[in-house]
């Protein structure tokens, strides 16, 4: 978007233009990176606002950020601090075993497996008396 943006203008703001997409935007995809996690977590630039701005919005919107990999390092390696209980998603798996099915449900919030109803019989617990101590 940025290379777009900077072909139709030629005084880009990118952090409105960021600051814009992210707000105007059903679903943002976060790619992760070496990199990212690096500015992220020295709170530097465009991308600590970025994840600032994200991590704000994502407790009013928990199904709009969508954090993914290439799958290329270890998430130790891409995940920046502020993010490290979040759920990130390997692309390169989904495509290799789902055909980028765990994406697109992701995107589409639709659910991939049905649980059935939790078993409604109740279960007696069986009780053991035990004797008074003598001594």
């Amino acid at each position: 978007m940025d290379r777009k943006e900077s072909q139709e203008e030629s005084a880009v703001n990118f952090n409105k233009l960021m600051f814009d997409g992210i707000q105007n935007s059903d679903k943002v995809v976060i790619i992760l990176s070496k990199k990212y996690k690096t500015r992220a977590d020295k709170f530097e630039g465009g991308v600590w606002q970025e994840l600032n701005l994200i991590m704000e919005d994502i407790k009013r919107n928990p199904k709009k950020y969508i954090f993914v990999s290439f799958g290329f390092e270890g998430r130790n390696e891409i995940t920046p601090t502020a993010i490290g209980g979040l759920d990130v998603l390997d692309l390169k798996k989904d495509q290799n075993e789902n055909e980028f099915n765990i994406l697109f449900s992701k995107i589409q919030e639709e659910n991939i497996i049905i649980f059935s109803d939790v078993n409604s019989k109740v279960i007696e617990i069986k009780k053991k008396e035990t004797k008074p101590y003598k001594s």
